[in-house]
């Protein structure tokens, strides 16, 4: 049983579950900050950019690069979606 775990190592079971409350109060207040942004879907959002699209852009050759610029492409597609 859990209870009787946490008493054996030292804590209060008591102060144990309060604790774990406040953590899951805020991790609702993280969650319902993230609802109101509407960013829940975002990994499930296409990407507007790619490295091929981001390569042809600059008229330079895909590589290493645009694997590690890609990503901060996207930081900037995600808010930017509803517009295109």
């Amino acid at each position: 049983m859990t209870i009787r775990d946490w008493d054996s190592r030292g804590g209060n079971w008591r102060l144990q579950v309060l604790t774990q409350e406040a953590v899951l109060a805020e991790w609702q207040q993280f969650l319902d900050h993230l609802v109101e942004m509407d960013v829940m879907n975002a990994p499930s959002v296409k990407r507007l950019v790619d490295g091929k699209i981001l390569a042809g852009a600059l008229g330079v050759k895909p590589g290493k690069w645009t694997g590690m610029v890609s990503p901060l492409s996207s930081t900037f597609s995600v808010p930017l979606a509803e517009e295109t």
